[in-house]
């Protein structure tokens, strides 16, 4: 409970030259333009200015004051939150805690310490109090950061704060006479010690409270979180209009973790076609921003600096489409055919010199740009610098680099780029706690800030506020919408901190830490909130993720109401009103000539079974996707290697009657050689991160190559060719076809066989469409007219931990393995004719439809039909397909 009894309304201390310490920013910011408008309605045309702060804003008032005005004014510097964290993850560095979870273990350590400060736990407490590992390390951090503190002679927020309730206000010079707080509950230890040395230092103090009111009171139910916001939404865009004066606030209790959601519904009510034109005057405003690395033109002057060591191809690839960097309208072009450049490129990691050596006439000025970056970057490369310096080389760098742009930057971008400043004003000021870095030291310090730091642009006065629990703490408004209101969330389960013990945090009082606490203060914020508008509205979603929920039992008092339905996507019911149903004549594409030659090979066969409409966009139209960045290893490399790999040395004319004849020693040393030249080719070893990548790569692929080895042993004899280049006629079409491996048998005939390095099943090769169409193609059409010589088909799949022979063929093979026709394919007296003779068909089936520009698409297998090629396919307008298979279908077109 609260020191103080009186609570007053703000003006009562205003108006008498007081200072009011408020618990958030926002409540801070309100209070002062409610304060501004006050004024100016009175007719008043000068005022001082209130004097409205922020907690940690009044106590670094405090402790400067008294550092200037104390002869010894103990601790020398009053470290930023900024600088807390940094010294924080010195100390989980030090333990042995520097790993790439440091994002999250630093946020959650530094809140554990503000926790303890703000309801005085102390070191000893925790030690004392110890019941797990992780509050056992915490306790060991705590004891580091104290030393570290008291070494260097550093105070943090919460340390001053416990400091001024000790020494008493006087020890710091404080000015103020009449303070009032506001916005706080609950009042910690920490806060009530505060308010008692500032009474005993005779300022009166008060507690701060707008005026309660008698509000209108409904209960709305919604279908879901979606359907609740929405109508939340559209609710508050009817009160704005109605009354531009009045102050509409949507509270959400967990909008720290649906922001993003929260943001994209409000916009799509509030500002429909938003995704394509920034709003001039932003209708919504936050109270949990995104971090400040997430904006685009903050994200860009990140990638910009990071470019100096090396980046990801994700960040080259967005630094080349980049609206941020000067000439990006006028170089478009250039810059996009360099970004398809990149991707082919066998890169891990991106240097700015690989960017250069991409970028050709198109993007001359880019080019130009980073070189001048480049020039300044090359004589601090190598150096160790303090933060502050190195704040001077970043900026530097990014005006040499065209950051951030010339074409302009809208509100929300220039507000972004205002606290990008303020954020490497804040880096270069913690000199004194980081000590020199390197390059990509100084670099991770600052991406980490960016990301640490929460920030949304500042809206209109007028706009839809959409708040927290906390912020809404002390504020009143015109009217409110409260959403969320299930039985799970008012109140919400005790949420006690990971890493203080729990009996310390009972002991303590602290609300979230137990069940009855947190059912009190949800309570008290809730009857404040009917009491802080003329009318309010308490809704909550009847499912939840597709569950349903029940209502808070705080909502039994009040009465339902009917709330008016809200679209979504209002701008679409616009364009949908806007003209009637229009009947298009059918233009079928025109059929292809018999005996065309069509380039793709048996994927032209495959996607047909599997997506008529891919096929004729990939083949027909010539519609490729864009490919995918290559990796170091990746599946397709992979493949790539496995393959060349086996093909030069069954090339040897000591492999071509089978690896199984060979000894370990000598197949060991053709494999080192073979190897050795594929990996120059596909995989060369350009620095030492590549060179272990084929050392291993060459472990594994030996294993492999000894099953394969034994596979081979084991069948009777046979010649092998490979790579073998056809021409194969199926129906009205030629194609083009290329054989992995065709072996020659001894007892006459051919086997068909085809490496796989990823997943395969031959059941593709039973159904009614062939979805796995390239072993039968290469059976149905090898051989001279009248003949065919193939006797059976197989995959020899090559992964860990063995390779594998699976396939399909003539009754008399002797190859395990390879089944017989009748049994594979559940189908009594059917022999190899009969399986060759059913393939045609089915293949002749697939290349007519094709050949008459078939365009169906297959709702039951959309894998094919969306991404980049929903646009044409129109896949979204069909309705979910009863029988949505991931299907073997879709896996034999992959490994085609």
């Amino acid at each position: 409970m609260p020191p103080v009894i009186d609570a007053v309304p703000v003006e009562a201390v205003l108006t008498d030259g007081g200072t009011i310490i408020t618990a958030t920013h926002r409540l801070a910011r309100q209070i002062r333009r409610r304060h501004d408008q006050s004024r100016a309605a009175a007719g008043t045309r000068a005022w001082p200015s209130a004097d409205v702060l922020p907690l940690d804003a009044w106590l670094r008032r405090a402790f400067e004051a008294g550092t200037l005005r104390n002869a010894d004014p103990g601790p020398r510097r009053l470290l930023s939150d900024d600088e807390s964290r940094l010294l924080w993850r010195r100390v989980l560095a030090s333990d042995g805690h520097d790993h790439p979870d440091a994002g999250v273990i630093v946020p959650l350590v530094a809140d554990g310490w503000r926790l303890c400060q703000a309801w005085e736990l102390s070191a000893a407490d925790l030690h004392g109090g110890v019941d797990s590992d992780d509050a056992r390390a915490f306790a060991h951090w705590v004891d580091a950061y104290l030393t570290l503190l008291e070494r260097h002679g550093w105070l943090d927020g919460g340390g001053l704060l416990a400091a001024l309730g000790c020494a008493g206000v006087e020890a710091f010079a404080t000015r103020e006479r009449h303070v009032g707080f506001a916005g706080f509950d609950p009042w910690t230890p920490a806060v009530q010690r505060l308010a008692e040395a500032m009474q005993a230092a005779n300022v009166v103090v008060v507690s701060v409270a707008p005026p309660s009111r008698t509000a209108t009171c409904g209960v709305v139910s919604a279908r879901d979180e979606n359907d609740e916001l929405s109508r939340a939404c559209a609710w508050a865009a009817r009160q704005a209009n109605a009354n531009t004066d009045a102050s509409v606030a949507i509270v959400i209790s967990t909008l720290g973790r649906d922001a993003g959601r929260v943001r994209r519904v409000g916009l799509e009510v509030l500002a429909p076609g938003w995704q394509l034109q920034e709003p001039r005057v932003r209708p919504l405003a936050l109270a949990t921003g995104r971090q400040l690395a997430d904006y685009p033109v903050v994200h860009c002057a990140l990638s910009l600096l990071l470019i100096a060591a090396d980046v990801t191809f994700e960040q080259a690839s967005q630094l080349l489409r980049s609206c941020y960097v000067t000439g990006a309208s006028a170089e478009r072009a250039g810059r996009a055919r360099a970004e398809l450049k990149l991707r082919r490129r066998l890169l891990e990691r991106i240097r700015l010199t690989d960017l250069l050596a991409l970028l050709g006439s198109g993007a001359e000025r880019a080019a130009g740009l980073w070189r001048q970056a480049e020039v300044l970057a090359v004589p601090v490369r190598g150096r160790r610098l303090s933060p502050s310096k190195w704040a001077g080389h970043f900026t530097a760098w990014l005006m040499a680099a065209g950051w951030p742009g010339d074409r302009g930057l809208q509100s929300e971008e220039y507000q972004a780029a205002e606290a990008w400043q303020a954020l490497l004003a804040s880096f270069a000021g913690t000199d004194e706690v980081a000590g020199t870095l390197p390059l990509r030291g100084a670099l991770g310090l600052l991406v980490q800030l960016a990301r640490d730091r929460p920030f949304e642009p500042e809206s209109a006065a007028g706009a839809v506020q959409v708040l927290s629990l906390r912020e809404a703490e002390g504020q009143d408004f015109s009217a409110l919408w409260v959403c969320g209101m299930t039985a799970n969330q008012w109140p919400p389960p005790a949420r006690p901190h990971a890493l203080i013990p729990l009996t310390l945090q009972r002991a303590a009082g602290i609300p979230e830490a137990t069940a009855v606490g947190i059912e009190a203060l949800t309570r008290r914020r809730f009857e404040r909130l009917l009491g802080s508008a003329d009318e309010v509205v308490l809704s909550w979603p009847a499912e939840d993720e597709m569950a349903a929920t029940l209502p808070s039992p705080l909502l039994m008092p009040f009465a339902a109401v009917v709330a008016d339905d809200a679209c979504l996507h209002p701008d679409r019911l616009v364009v949908a009103a806007s003209a009637g149903p229009e009947e298009a004549p059918g233009d079928p594409p025109p059929a292809l000539p018999p005996l065309k030659a069509v380039s793709g090979g048996s994927r032209v066969l495959a996607m047909q079974a599997v997506c008529p409409a891919r096929a004729f966009v990939e083949f027909r139209l010539r519609g490729t996707p864009l490919e995918a960045p290559l990796r170091p290893l990746d599946p397709a490399t992979r493949g790539k290697v496995v393959h060349r790999l086996l093909e030069q040395l069954y090339r040897h004319e000591r492999c071509r009657a089978g690896l199984g004849e060979i000894g370990a020693d000598e197949l060991r040393g053709m494999f080192d050689q073979v190897v050795s030249a594929v990996f120059d080719e596909l995989l060369p070893a350009r620095d030492a991160f590549f060179a272990s990548l084929r050392s291993l790569e060459s472990d594994r692929l030996w294993k492999l190559l000894l099953s394969l080895q034994e596979l081979d042993a084991q069948r009777p004899a046979f010649r092998v060719a490979t790579e073998l280049e056809r021409r194969a006629t199926i129906g009205p079409l030629v194609l083009n076809v290329r054989l992995d491996r065709l072996d020659d048998l001894a007892e006459g005939g051919e086997l068909v066989i085809d490496y796989k390095t990823g997943i395969f099943t031959p059941s593709g090769w039973k159904q009614a469409r062939l979805p796995e169409s390239q072993l039968p193609l290469y059976a149905v059409t090898s051989g001279a007219p009248g003949a065919n010589p193939c006797r059976g088909v197989a995959v020899i799949q090559i992964r860990v931990p063995d390779a594998k022979l699976r396939g399909v063929g003539d009754k008399d093979l002797k190859i395990e393995g390879v089944g017989v026709p009748a049994k594979f394919f559940r189908t009594e007296n059917l022999d190899w004719d009969g399986v060759l003779a059913r393939w045609r068909g089915q293949l002749e089936q697939l290349a007519a439809e094709f050949a008459a520009g078939d365009f169906r698409v297959n709702p039951a297998d959309r894998k094919w039909a969306v991404d980049q090629f929903a646009g044409l396919t129109r896949i979204h307008e069909f309705g979910p397909a009863d029988d949505d298979r991931d299907g073997e279908a879709s896996e034999a077109a992959t490994n085609e």
